[in-house]
Parts: structure tokens; C-alpha cells; sequence
């Protein structure tokens, strides 16, 4: 080893017993035609063959011009020869068209039981036959890494002085030898039998995914079995938890969750970044309240950064409405270096706008421009849908607006019911009126409508003003019927982008944590639950976006057990991805505690 480039240095005096040597030959045509030769290679008198070798051995070959090909072959010599003398050797000869062309030189060995000469500069001796001292004064001259250090182990376990100089010299140069540590269990050096059992995965992975000793400490982060993933977007079917248990339907994060669960178990106590990766799932989850519970438990001081909390603190003060605060915070990072983070809290002071009713950060006024590329965002109610109709109305402003043809009696019928059971049991009302035939209705009035007029406005009962009522009209064998939500709503949506935005119609203020749910009606008729949330602090909700797994199994129904049951025996299932592309209509229920319900339906986006 010369540098960090090997060469070749060849036995030419004295030959041990026992030992294998090998033998280079290498052929050259070095004229300007091809040549086809024939190449006898032989092994010395009184040697074995081994390694697959051959006593005796004729090689064929094609030399083109100025070209080489080496050969090789192995032998060993059981025993010395007589007393003065050695074993001659038959050299390689090379023959071409039947006349020997090229030979090497006649060689004898002389073979010996025992070595007289040593080469004293080579790390076989050194390692074997040196000093202490001249074993360091080798590793400090030569490069450790392309040395066998296996052939001082001996030395290693003698001495633990030994073992701790030589540590030390691996350390400074940075190379690791798993022989020469182990020892370390034979010297009980702390330090070095901690250093060897960190690369030791096999018995590190029978001790769980996390340990923490005076001797080793298993961080699953920093050996890389855990990696600490983030969702953009994870979107959630259903915001509740339906029976005793909270499920992760989507089963990458049900697998990175329990992967969690499986390492902070193992954990006597949880530290605070523990916390923050467990506050982090339960936000995935929805399941706010406990995850707001454990963000506040968090020790800021002992996190070793603070932007990841500041922009959980932020997520925080969106559910708990402490704008100010989180706009304070955005705005300590709006020079922030790292782009991303920068664009992070940027969006957190873009959405404080949208709030406020400020400027969005498109430049936009929210609801205020109709012309731009967006769709309209000002869709009233569809009208409701009948086959061959005579008549049709609406229920707007608690009043019906009836409009008919060749009719002169209709017969208005009112059921009082639940918004969200209703719609639960029924999402598309209009196209199953009938089932309302078997129950008898809360009111019910016959109207006589005028001649020569084709529309009437018909006062809803002042029982009924502010109620949420099922209006149903019945007239020359024909029936309709309509919901009607008492509200003080006004929605917007933005079908192309599955988008619905709702405001308080008399401030003009976005309505906060209404409940939404959403069903679709396939192309063959089947009705399936999609998703159901809350409208955030701008009023909005993303009814359209969806990922789920790819086999879901049927559910109950509505935010409790109590309303578990359909009014009228159908158990919807959820939405299966394959089925995403056969959705025809959406029906949209929006609920809120002050502002009343709607319901709304829609055609899905594009894409």
C-alpha cells in the first residue's frame, strides 16, 4: 500500500509450507495483426493445485492486435524439499502455429519450513511481531482504513490500555471496527460499549422501539425507524365519532398513529415534543377539544424549537377565535428566511383577513366580484324537480310561491321535522315526496286557485314562520314537496371548486363552526354518505375534497347514537373512491344553533 493505491509485491526469495501463492501471466500481442496462440501454464514440482486450479493447463486464445489477457493460477507446497535443494518450476510457454514463439524464465523455489526473512515494514509483521509502540507508530504513518485491524484483536483483549489508546486513535480517525469494540464487553469500558451497541441493530431491535439507560439510548428518529409525516391535505369523512371508539378510516395514517402510539408507549413518561406529535394526530382526527387540551399542556420553553409551536398555537386560536393573538404571531414571521414556514404563517394572516371581510390575499373582496374567473357564487335553491308537473312552487320569505297550469284546487300539506334527520333519512327530499303519504301531516289546507291567474303567493300558518316545515302540495294527481329552513342565511357556492360559504343575511358575517353534511346520489340512483364538517371562521367549507379508504364499511348515521336510526329504514354507506368519478348530485344540509338550516343541491365539480 502506497498512498491509498495497492501494488503488487511478488515472493521471489524464500516460499513457507502450507501457504497458497498465486502466479500472474499475462500475454501480449504487441503487433499489428491478430494471433491465435496456444498457452501452457504448469505448476512448480512438489506444489498442490488449489482454488480451482489445474497441475497442468492449456489455454486456446485469440490475441488481436496490441491487446493483453492474464491468466492466473494457485498452488501451495505440502512439505520442503531435500536438503540443498528446490523445486523447479516449468515456465508458462506460448505457442503459435505449432512453434513455440514465447517463454518466461525457468524459475526454482526454495521452500522452507520456517521464514528467515521478513518483510519488518508490512502490517502482517507489525501486527504480529511489533511493539506496542510500533504498532501506534504503523497506524499513525498509514491509512487505518485499508488496514486489517482484526490482526491486533489479540493485542486488544491482553491489554485495556491497549484497547483504550486504540479506541481513542479509531475515533480521531474516524473508523469503525466491530471486532476491536467488542471487546469493550471485556474491559467494561462504558464509553466504548456504548459506541458498539448503537451499531448493533440486531440485538437494538429485540429491545423495543424506544429505550432510554445509563448505557444506550434508542431514539427511533434518530435511527430512523420513525419519521414524522405531514398530510396536506387530510380530508375527513365524518367530524363525529360514531360508537365507543375513534376510527381513522384512511389506513396510512390508522398505521402511522398506532406506529406513534406503539413508541411513546414504551416511554415512561412523554416529553414535550411528544405532546406536540400527539397534538398533531388528534388535530388529523378532529377530535379538537382533547387536542387543544394537550397544545395548552406543552411546555414551550422545553421544545428545542419554537415555530412549530407558534404555528400549532396559531391553528389553535382559529378554533378558540383569539384572532388578535394569532395575528401577532403570523406577523413575527412575515421575514421569516425559510420560505416555507414564511408562506405558512402568510396563509395564517391571509385567512385573519377573509375573516374580517378584508381584502383576501388574491387581491379578491370575499363575495364582492362577480367577473372574475370564479364561478357565481350567489346560486339560489334549485327548483325542485317533477316528472310531467301541472304545477310547481317555491317556499321563500314564509311564503309559497305557487305557479300552475289548467289547476284549480291544490291541497297544501305541513310537516314540522328535525333538519338534520330529515335530511339524514331523505338528502334528496324532492324526489321522494310519496314517502310523506303515509304520515299524517302537522296542518293541512285546501286552496281554491283563481281563474284566468297562474300564480299565487300562499302565506306559510304563522305556526310555521319560523319552524323547519316540509311544505307539500298536492294537485291533479300530482305531489311535490319542499323544506323549508327557517334562516337568516345567505349561501354562496362555488360548484367548480366545491365550495360553500355561508353569511349572516342581515350583518353580512360569516357564520363560524355550522355543521355540514353532504350526500351524493350516484348515476344508478344509489344515495351514499360523502362527508360531513364545520364551516371555519370565514364561513367556508370544503364539501367536494375526499380521501378515503378503498373498502368503507356501512355506518351509522348523524352526530350522535341517537339519530343513528333513518327515519324511513335506509342504511346510506359511505362513498368508496372508485365511486368518486359516478357521482351525478350532491345535497348539502347547513346547520347552525343561531342562524338556522339549509339545505342545498348541487352538481359535483368537473374535476
Amino acid at each position: 500500500q502506497e498512498g491509498n493505491e495497492k501494488f503488487e509485491k511478488y515472493v521471489t526469495d524464500e516460499f513457507l509450507t502450507g501457504t497458497v501463492y498465486g502466479a500472474n501471466v499475462v500475454v501480449t500481442n504487441p503487433t499489428s495483426s491478430p494471433v491465435k496462440a496456444e498457452v501452457l501454464l504448469q505448476i512448480p514440482q512438489g506444489a498442490v493445485q488449489v482454488l480451482g486450479s489445474k497441475a497442468t493447463d492449456s489455454r486456446r486464445l485469440r490475441l488481436e492486435p496490441y491487446t493483453t489477457k492474464t491468466f492466473e493460477y494457485y498452488f501451495y507446497f505440502p512439505a520442503v524439499p531435500r536438503a540443498g535443494m528446490k523445486f523447479p518450476h516449468y515456465p508458462v510457454n506460448v505457442a503459435v502455429a505449432g512453434h513455440s514463439a514465447a517463454a518466461a524464465k525457468a524459475f526454482a523455489f526454495n521452500v522452507v519450513a520456517k521464514l528467515t526473512q521478513f518483510d519488518k515494514a508490512s502490517w502482517d509483521y507489525v501486527s504480529q511481531y511489533g511493539t506496542d509502540a510500533e504498532v501506534f507508530a504503523f497506524l499513525a504513518q498509514n491509512n487505518v482504513e485499508s488496514l486489517n485491524l482484526e490482526r491486533i484483536a489479540w493485542r486488544v483483549r491482553q491489554s485495556g490500555d491497549f484497547f483504550k489508546k486504540l479506541t481513542g486513535v479509531m475515533q480521531q480517525r474516524h473508523v469503525w471496527q466491530d471486532v476491536i469494540y467488542s471487546y469493550a464487553v471485556v474491559h467494561n469500558d462504558t464509553a466504548a460499549l456504548r459506541e458498539w451497541l448503537k451499531h448493533r441493530d440486531d440485538f437494538l431491535g429485540d429491545c423495543g422501539p424506544f429505550l432510554a439507560s445509563k448505557l444506550i439510548t434508542i431514539d427511533p428518529i434518530e435511527r430512523r425507524a420513525y419519521e414524522h409525516l405531514e398530510y396536506s391535505p387530510l380530508v375527513n369523512q365524518r367530524a363525529h365519532r360514531l360508537g365507543s371508539e375513534h376510527r381513522i378510516a384512511n389506513p396510512t395514517v390508522l398505521a402511522q398513529y398506532q406506529h406513534l402510539l406503539d413508541i411513546l408507549a414504551h416511554k415512561p413518561q412523554l416529553d414535550a415534543m411528544d405532546s406536540m406529535s400527539v397534538t398533531y394526530h388528534l388535530f388529523l382526527q378532529d377530535r379538537v377539544e382533547e387536542a387543544l387540551a394537550r397544545f395548552h399542556a406543552v411546555d414551550a420553553k422545553a421544545l428545542p424549537t419554537q415555530i412549530q409551536y407558534d404555528y400549532f398555537k396559531c391553528y389553535a386560536d382559529f378554533y378558540e377565535g383569539n384572532l388578535a393573538e394569532a395575528r401577532g404571531i403570523a406577523a413575527n414571521y412575515s421575514g421569516n428566511p425559510i420560505a416555507r414556514w414564511q408562506k405558512l404563517f402568510a396563509e395564517v394572516g391571509s385567512q385573519l383577513d377573509e375573516i374580517e371581510g378584508k381584502a383576501a390575499a388574491n387581491g379578491v373582496k370575499l363575495g364582492a366580484d362577480k367577473n372574475d374567473d370564479k364561478p357565481d357564487r350567489e346560486k339560489q335553491q334549485a327548483e325542485l324537480a317533477a316528472t310531467e308537473p301541472v304545477f310547481d312552487f317555491k317556499v321563500e320569505n314564509k311564503s309559497i310561491a305557487l305557479t300552475w297550469k289548467n289547476l284549480g284546487e291544490v291541497t297544501v300539506n305541513y310537516y314540522l321535522m328535525d333538519p338534520e334527520f330529515s335530511f339524514s333519512s331523505s338528502p334528496f327530499v324532492s324526489e321522494d315526496a310519496s314517502r310523506f303519504s303515509i304520515i299524517k301531516p302537522s296542518s293541512s289546507a285546501k286552496h281554491a286557485l283563481p281563474a284566468g291567474k297562474d300564480a299565487l303567493d300562499i302565506p306559510l300558518p304563522g305556526e310555521f314562520a319560523k319552524a323547519n316545515v316540509l311544505v307539500e302540495v298536492i294537485g291533479a294527481g300530482h305531489r311535490k314537496a319542499q323544506a323549508y329552513h327557517a334562516n337568516t342565511l345567505k349561501l354562496t357556492l362555488a360548484e367548480n371548486y366545491g365550495r360553500i360559504e355561508a353569511l349572516d343575511s342581515a350583518t353580512g358575517k360569516p357564520v363560524a363552526k355550522a355543521y355540514v353534511k353532504v350526500y351524493a346520489r350516484l348515476n344508478n340512483g344509489t344515495v351514499r354518505f360523502f362527508k360531513d364538517g364545520y364551516t371555519d371562521l370565514r364561513g367556508r367549507f370544503d364539501y367536494a375534497s375526499l380521501n378515503a379508504p378503498e373498502h368503507a364499511q356501512p355506518v351509522p348515521l348523524g352526530r350522535s347514537a341517537q339519530d343513528a336510526a333513518p327515519a324511513n329504514g335506509l342504511d346510506y354507506q359511505m362513498l368508496k373512491p372508485a365511486e368518486l368519478n359516478h357521482v351525478e348530485k350532491l345535497a348539502i344540509l347547513l346547520l347552525s344553533d343561531t342562524n338556522g338550516a339549509a339545505v342545498r343541491e348541487v352538481n359535483p365539480p368537473r374535476t
